[in-house]
């Protein structure tokens, strides 16, 4: 609960932590699991604001029907279903307003406390405080352009195009840009 109070950056480093029960031990890598879905998601009227400023039009004009209910919300966004004006259905992945704002002010005080414990606790300084967070600083800005992920998930299509065993979702580009995944 703390952590989601916290915010995106908070919640992000507990989905982490989840994964390290060795550094936080099981029963706190359970609890932080919860982090990985159970988070609130933006209301309707944001999220449709989100995808027509960064699409350039309105949901109404981009699908022929949109949920406004999300099937799911995590710490970057939420994923609502959709249909194309052809008929195809899809799920638009949304990212969360201001969340960009909010995850760069966060890094900076996390960096500024990284600083302050790797210089006055020597028993830290074998975790490497600092370099840890920058680590985590670029993958979490890196994790914050959509574009970055359709790119991924067109790359992984191309390579395993020829393996019926494996499906990958196809982005739609025209449906797609920083904030948003389609």
């Amino acid at each position: 609960l703390a952590l989601t109070e916290l915010g995106p950056t908070f919640i992000k480093l507990g989905q982490i932590l989840s994964t390290r029960a060795d550094l936080v031990g099981p029963a706190f890598a359970r609890e932080f699991a919860g982090l990985q879905s159970d988070i609130p998601p933006d209301p309707p009227d944001v999220i449709r604001a989100v995808i027509a400023e960064e699409l350039g039009q309105p949901v109404e004009r981009l699908f022929a029907a949109f949920e406004d209910r999300p099937i799911g919300s995590a710490s970057i966004g939420q994923v609502h279903r959709a249909t194309l004006p052809d008929g195809q259905r899809v799920v638009v992945k949304v990212q969360h307003q201001g969340i960009e704002e909010k995850v760069t002010n966060d890094l900076d005080i996390l960096m500024a406390l990284a600083e302050l414990a790797e210089q006055y606790d020597e028993t830290l300084q074998v975790y490497q405080p600092r370099a840890t967070l920058a680590e985590f600083r670029r993958n979490l800005l890196r994790e914050l352009d959509f574009t970055r992920e359709r790119r991924n998930l067109e790359e992984f299509a191309r390579n395993f195009a020829g393996d019926r065993t494996i499906h990958i979702p196809k982005p739609f580009p025209e449906l797609s840009a920083r904030r948003v995944l389609t």
